[in-house]
């Protein structure tokens, strides 16, 4: 993930399940962050002489884990639907009114009473009862020239009591039947054959690319089987917005459907870039902020647009809609101030170098971001530690304390594949210049587990890496995280349980207790607070996400102060160009 947002919200992926729709819950273990940014860090970023802004941009909106078995479409003044490849799409059939159109794999459903399709997986057994629906079909007669005469022979052979429908394969044909099983197939068949008379049968496998397009009654339309073209769904021009409606939600631009292997099925968003970027930046940032902070914003999510183009070409599309790119909503999220922003910023973007800069930012970075070294490893030149003066003290997340008791951190632990038994102490051993943890140490009654970077931050689950941890025992100075002058010089936080300590009677291993004290400045005594004394943690912390690049409170703020936002980009992104 690239970023955290202002106002974060948890989004399920819907998966739709033929033409009903549930939802299922993803999960992320504690390196998926750092596995991302690492393949962002390897993209091969171009020359600015090669940077072009395209003029389209395709966006997954479901895929993979979301992908659905069918979904509903329409358009405010009808659609077209057609076959497309290579940028040329050739209309096989059109809709004048605002009604629902369903598209769906041609798999294996079962309808149930309510006329709800279902799919399930034959090897799994049948989910219920109802009537069965499968990729078996039969074809009737020979090719047609037109969806006209082949819609005409369909009518006719349903009159005579056998249900056809139209099919593109590139030409037009005549089928029949949505079999679950050969033998279904085959004793139909010869039921047809009596219907029918002598025409030319032929049985149709199963296909892994076949598509049906239907009413929202469930009547089929046509079947889509041009096994070397897509489908591509697209606003008839009279729409006064070109923009489609995608299971109720509208998107600008067109749609079009992929069955892959490990993503069936794949509908793709594909619209002007520019527009694109409508739907991302006020998802990124709070639409009410500063004109100015908004164009910064507006720049960057075009810069980690243009460097992530290639990020899904397996898939055949470029970015999706969630936060492991931008988040990505359609029209229903734009808004004015968001649009003018990008408007007015249009091909605007960071550079370093000449090259396309590599664009992070999060919401608060607690008065000064951090160095992209001491939170995913790489060391950027561009992606330093800079101080953040600007960002209102006032935000939301600038100042924040979290409660852990040592069962809440233990089963933390648990659910990441470790276990150190119970909790005995939690030490930040180690800051980086900006203030954030980059070392820390949780130690179990079996053993200990050390995290760098932002896996102390993952690991207990925080806002950021920016904080201070204590055990809240009684009284004095929290031993399990104690600041000592080494001989080199360097402060270092460490945990004095089991330590050795020099005390007026002579050197012993520290226990804790209440008699133990430490001197602290001004000749000042503490107590020593065993490391175990308190069940819970307290961590005290500045800021909201990684930290890294621009902070959006603190634009708010630069923008605020009436710095432009070209000079806000600058300031987070040190010696880049804005070109």
């Amino acid at each position: 993930m690239t970023k955290d947002k202002v106002n974060k919200s948890m989004r399920q992926n819907k998966k739709a399940v033929a033409f009903s729709y549930g939802t299922k819950k993803r999960t992320k273990s504690i390196g998926i962050i750092f596995m991302v940014m690492l393949l962002a860090f390897a993209f091969n970023i171009q020359s600015s002489k090669a940077i072009q802004v395209p003029e389209t941009v395709r966006i997954g909106i479901h895929y993979r884990a979301s992908a659905v078995s069918s979904f509903k479409v329409k358009a405010s003044k009808g659609i077209e639907i057609g076959s497309y490849l290579n940028g040329k799409m050739s209309v096989l059939i059109s809709f004048e009114s605002f009604e629902d159109v369903v598209v769906s794999k041609d798999a294996y459903f079962i309808k149930n009473s309510s006329g709800v399709f279902s799919e399930y997986s034959p090897t799994e057994g049948i989910p219920g009862t109802g009537e069965l629906h499968g990729p078996y079909h039969i074809k009737i007669g020979g090719t047609y020239n037109s969806y006209t005469e082949a819609k005409s022979l369909a009518g006719t052979y349903t009159s005579k009591g056998v249900t056809a429908y139209v099919v593109y394969t590139g030409v037009w044909e005549v089928w029949c039947g949505f079999y679950d099983t050969p033998d279904k197939q085959q004793a139909d068949l010869e039921v047809i054959k009596g219907k029918l008379g002598e025409l030319q049968f032929t049985k149709i496998d199963p296909s892994a690319n076949r598509l049906v397009v239907r009413t929202a009654d469930t009547s089929v339309l046509f079947v889509y089987a041009k096994n070397d073209e897509y489908l591509r769904i697209r606003p008839k021009s009279d729409n006064n917005l070109y923009a489609l409606y995608l299971n109720g939600k509208l998107y600008r631009g067109e749609l079009e459907v992929r069955r892959f292997s490990d993503s069936d099925l794949t509908v793709i968003n594909e619209l002007n870039f520019e527009e694109y970027l409508y739907g991302v930046v006020p998802y990124e940032m709070p639409a009410s902020f500063h004109l100015e902070a908004l164009k910064a914003q507006a720049v960057a999510a075009r810069t980690f647009t243009l460097g992530n183009l290639g990020k899904y070409s397996s898939l055949s599309f470029n970015l999706d809609n969630t936060q492991a790119s931008q988040v990505y909503n359609g029209i229903e999220g734009e808004k004015s101030s968001t649009n003018i922003a990008v408007q007015q910023t249009a091909g605007k973007k960071v550079l370093y170098n000449g090259r396309l800069a590599q664009i992070f930012y999060s919401s608060a970075s607690g008065g000064k971001t951090a160095n992209v070294k001491n939170v995913w490893g790489s060391s950027i030149p561009y992606l330093i530690s800079v101080e953040d003066p600007y960002e209102p003290e006032t935000n939301v997340h600038r100042n924040w304390t979290v409660s852990l008791t040592k069962e809440e951190i233990k089963l933390k632990l648990f659910l990441k594949g470790i276990e150190i038994g119970d909790i005995v102490s939690v030490v930040a051993e180690e800051y980086s210049e900006s203030g954030r943890v980059t070392t820390l140490k949780i130690t179990g009654t079996e053993s200990s587990s050390t995290f760098h970077n932002i896996d102390c931050r993952n690991i207990l689950g925080v806002k950021s890496q920016m904080f201070t941890i204590t055990n809240a025992g009684s009284g004095g100075v929290s031993a399990s995280n104690v600041s000592v002058l080494g001989a080199d010089g360097k402060v270092q936080n460490i945990a004095l349980a089991n330590k050795a300590v020099l005390s007026a009677s002579g050197k012993s291993i520290f226990q804790g207790s209440q008699a133990t004290f430490a001197l602290g400045a001004n000749n000042t005594k503490k107590g020593l607070n065993e490391a175990g004394t308190g069940d819970t943690f307290i961590i005290n912390g500045h800021g909201y996400g990684h930290g890294v690049g621009m902070s959006q409170f603190g634009a708010e703020g630069m923008a605020q102060a009436s710095f432009t936002y070209d000079q806000i980009l600058k300031h987070y992104f040190t010696g880049v160009d804005i070109e």
